[in-house]
Formats: structure tokens, sequence, C-alpha cells
């Protein structure tokens, strides 16, 4: 497995743990993740959300699907889930399994990633909490 690719898996494992900082040192200074929405976030929004996804949800599985590298890109088709076992912003924990499905592509940059762009469905964890069960 190439560099880039471990780099990439890694940030993927890391935000699964909770590990913030382990997840920060995959990017690059400069990094930056364009959403399909449009907006821009940086490494201090990553680290945060993942924070706040591991104290919501402390059993956040990855699964990557599928994996293709090209050069500087690596992309990824991943599922994540998880169990709402801790408050998320203003619900409290229900107990309900949560489960996004993301496809990201990362430009990497000297071992690092440099910039990321993201699409994912469904687009957060909330909804499917406040959601009534089917």
């Amino acid at each position: 497995m190439q560099d880039d690719t471990r780099v990439a898996r890694r940030l993927m494992e890391t935000y699964a743990a909770g590990d913030a900082d382990g997840l920060v040192e995959c990017l690059a200074d400069d990094w930056v993740m364009h959403d399909a929405d449009g907006s821009t976030s940086g490494a201090a929004e990553l680290a945060d959300i993942t924070r706040l996804h591991n104290a919501a949800f402390p059993d956040i599985r990855v699964e990557i699907l599928h994996e293709a590298t090209n050069n500087e890109l690596v992309a990824h088709h991943v599922v994540f889930t998880g169990t709402h076992r801790g408050p998320y912003l203003d619900l409290d924990p229900t107990e309900k399994q949560v489960r996004l499905e993301e496809m990201i592509f990362h430009r990497m940059k000297g071992g690092s990633i440099a910039e990321s762009w993201r699409l994912t469905y469904p687009e957060s964890m909330y909804e499917q909490l406040v959601e009534p069960e089917r």
C-alpha cells in the first residue's frame, strides 16, 4: 500500500477512534475540506467534530468499501456507523443507530492530506436522530 493511501486510511481510522490529535497529524497545515454545499472547513473544525462525535457515538466504526489512487489523489467510499450513547448538540442519548455513507477525495502532498472534497449521505447524524422511527 502506498504511503499516501496509508495516510488517507489513517484519517478515517482516527476519526472513528475519536483521536482528534491523530487526525490532525494526517493533514497539511493549510488543509481545507470542501463540502457539497460549497462550505469549507479547516483542521480545527474537523478536530472539534471528531471529539463531539466520539462523545455522542463512542462506538463509531468505519468500513472502507472502495479505495482508489491516482497520482496525488486518494479516493474513499466509506460507511460510518455508530450508536447514540452520549449527549449530541441538544439531544440526550437515544440509543439509535446512525449510518453515514461518504465519498471523499484527498489531494496528497508531501505525505499529508493537502485538500479534501466530501459528499455525505445523509448530510448529518442529527437528522437520523430526530426522525421518527419507521
